[in-house]
């Protein structure tokens, strides 16, 4: 009978023992699964932002094009939107990028390219103001980004 009675504390003990394991193995594994999620949903919003980068120049671009043919200042409405939008989403990947150099380093490429070209599109307007631009003067836009 003691023999069964060990037996039975054996068997429990290690069947508790694999609970145990199996319990410290799924916690493990859903710790990675998070971990992976949080990743990914940084990825999704860096990407955003610099689609959003992306966008403000493009309507600053638009509206300053726009301004330039038209010479109606309601174009130069979605520009000075623009030019102050593309830095808010600078910023905002440079806080999700704090902890990567690699991508700090990309990032700030991006920012002296960025304000290349709000400097260029500042010129232009200034440039109109005073005399017509020129094609060769409109042609330089395009070797900036």
């Amino acid at each position: 009978m003691n023999t069964q009675i060990n037996k039975f504390h054996l068997s429990f003990i290690t069947a508790l023992g694999l609970v145990f394991i199996l319990a410290i193995f799924s916690y493990t594994k859903v710790r990675t699964i998070i971990t992976s999620a949080a990743l990914v949903n940084n990825s999704k919003q860096i990407t955003l932002d610099l689609e959003k980068i992306s966008g403000s120049l493009t309507d600053a671009e638009t509206g300053q094009r726009g301004y330039l043919l038209t010479k109606d200042k309601i174009f130069l409405e979605p520009f000075n939107e623009g030019l102050r939008e593309y830095p808010q989403h600078i910023k905002a990947v440079r806080q999700l990028i704090f902890n990567d150099p690699e991508q700090k380093i990309k990032l700030a490429a991006i920012e002296v390219l960025a304000q290349r070209r709000e400097d260029y599109m500042h010129k232009i307007l200034e440039i109109d103001r005073l005399r017509a631009t020129t094609v060769k003067e409109l042609l330089v836009g395009k070797s900036i980004m």
